[in-house]
This record gives C-alpha cells, sequence and structure tokens, in this order.
C-alpha cells in the first residue's frame, strides 16, 4: 500500500495547498467586502471626527479595497485550475463543471 501512496503524495499535497490558497482569497474577500461595509468614511462636516481620523479610515478603506480587488483577481485568474479541487459545488458551478 505504502509503495502506491508515495508516488501520489505530491499529488494530493498540491491539492490541499490549491485548496488552502482559494480559502484564504475567499476569507479575504468576505473580511474585506464585511470591513468595507461597516466602517464608512466620516463626513467632512461632522465635528466628531478629526482630519487625522479621517485620513486614517480613508487610508483603510483604500487598503481594503486594494485586498479585495487583488483576491478577486487571483480567484478569477485561478479559477479553472483551483475551483475542481475545492470540496463544495460553488465553484464548480461558477465555471461549469
Amino acid at each position: 500500500m505504502a509503495p502506491r501512496l508515495e508516488p501520489r503524495k505530491g499529488r494530493i499535497g498540491g491539492l490541499h495547498q490549491a485548496r488552502g490558497k482559494f480559502l484564504a482569497s475567499m476569507l479575504r474577500v468576505v473580511s474585506a467586502a464585511g470591513w468595507l461595509r461597516a466602517v464608512e468614511e466620516p463626513a467632512v462636516g461632522d465635528p466628531g471626527r478629526t482630519d487625522v481620523l479621517r485620513d486614517r479610515v480613508r487610508a483603510e478603506r483604500a487598503r481594503w479595497m486594494t485586498q479585495l480587488d487583488e483576491s478577486t483577481m487571483w480567484m478569477v485568474d485561478n479559477l479553472g485550475s483551483r475551483a475542481p479541487t475545492w470540496p463544495s459545488d460553488v465553484p464548480r458551478m461558477m465555471i461549469g463543471i
């Protein structure tokens, strides 16, 4: 049994790595989208918000947008090769297999 498992070990490990990368990207999309929805940029006329706070929130929102864009692009670029390794039917339905 062990001699047959050894040649497959690399391929099985690669599938697990692909699933892990796809999961990390999906979680990053969900997380960044959640933060963008939850944290709005403070209004300029709001007396309880300083310019420093507004700049920091704006910078964080820009960072979350970048994370969302990068993760989404990676998932779209790699959907055909990574989604079939995912145990759920959702990615398979997305690419029609």
